[in-house]
């Protein structure tokens, strides 16, 4: 894949009014209409590698919140939500756990919508498995992100492939 000079210049120039008036990874397609000055080819191919970086790890820490936050299987095979609610939930009920103020077994609702009596231990057991999972999601993204910033060509980002590697849910 090629520089796309209008992609770049709509992020990191965003007072310079041009259009296209073909193929955006032409220079010379790009037409100036007012604002800033455009800026030159080198100036613009001079940020395409950070730019490409940047915006592949955004898409590294989209395709990990899809991850995370699609579900868990625990190791009972019982399919959880994980969206920030549903974790925000659980680490409750786990802190009042650790506090001793719920010492009886609660009523836990899975993904599918089946109601579970889990004892504090069940409870506190499914928090640490999705504690890790989404550790784990997160350093799979950190490694990916890594990889991303380490490459040094537009070309090489552009097709570097950021699905691989992640735990299943």
């Amino acid at each position: 894949m090629a520089t796309n000079y209008m992609e770049i210049i709509s992020t990191n120039y965003p007072n310079v009014g041009c259009f296209c008036n073909s193929d955006p990874t032409v220079y010379s397609n790009i037409i100036w209409q007012n604002g800033d000055p455009l800026p030159s080819k080198n100036t613009l191919d001079a940020a395409a590698l950070p730019f490409y970086q940047a915006s592949t790890c955004d898409l590294v820490d989209a395709y990990r919140q899809q991850i995370q936050y699609g579900g868990y299987t625990d190791s009972s095979s019982t399919e959880w939500d994980s969206a920030p609610d549903d974790i925000a939930n659980l680490s409750g009920i786990c802190t009042l756990i650790a506090c001793g103020a719920v010492t009886t077994s609660q009523t836990w609702r899975d993904a599918n919508n089946v109601n579970h009596t889990l004892t504090p231990t069940q409870l506190v057991t499914l928090g640490a498995e999705l504690a890790v999972f989404a550790a784990t999601c997160y350093g799979v993204a950190w490694t990916h992100k890594g990889n991303i910033n380490a490459l040094t060509d537009v070309a090489s980002v552009q097709s570097y492939d950021y699905t691989t590697g992640w735990p299943a849910n």
